[in-house]
């Protein structure tokens, strides 16, 4: 079973680590330290576990959401974890979130070669919307933008108050 929660400092050694694993120009440490801080960012860690407690890091999902657009900055599942529904799940979840605050339009960038990426957002809603010449630094790679309408859907009018020491995304 998957489980989300907020990212925190406490999973980046895990964050780290699936970064490293998945990806040719992996982010430094200090970005996704800086992701924790931003109020724009939502920054989320899937959980899976069998038995374990607490269940382990699988992957992870950054975006800045912004009223009216959402851009999808990282999203990784651990090669061994991948083809379960996490990344789906992930994106699914970060959607989710985005609708109920009005919704808009998501943007994402996919290696030019990352094919496999591009079926699975293809098959999510997204579309080719343009190109960014020389976007990936490693191996000098053209990005692929992709976008998705996501319609708004209502929120509770009250807000719940945060308690203290609870995250603003839990």
């Amino acid at each position: 079973m998957i489980s989300f929660c907020t990212a925190g400092p406490e999973h980046l050694p895990a964050i780290e680590a699936i970064e490293r694993a998945c990806f040719l120009d992996p982010w430094p440490t200090s970005a996704f330290l800086s992701e924790l801080e931003h109020d724009w960012s939502w920054f989320q860690v899937a959980l899976v576990g069998e038995g374990a407690e607490p269940p382990p890091v699988r992957g992870y999902v950054i975006c800045w959401i912004i009223p009216q657009d959402m851009h999808l900055l990282n999203l990784a599942v651990h090669p061994a974890w991948r083809r379960r529904g996490i990344g789906s799940a992930l994106l699914g979840q970060a959607v989710d979130f985005f609708a109920g605050r009005g919704g808009g339009t998501v943007y994402l960038e996919v290696r030019q070669s990352n094919r496999e990426a591009q079926q699975v957002y293809h098959r999510l809603g997204f579309t080719p919307v343009g190109r960014r010449p020389g976007y990936y630094r490693r191996l000098r790679e053209d990005a692929l933008v992709m976008a998705m309408r996501v319609p708004g859907r209502a929120v509770p009018a009250t807000p719940r108050r945060r308690q203290p020491g609870e995250s603003r995304w839990s």
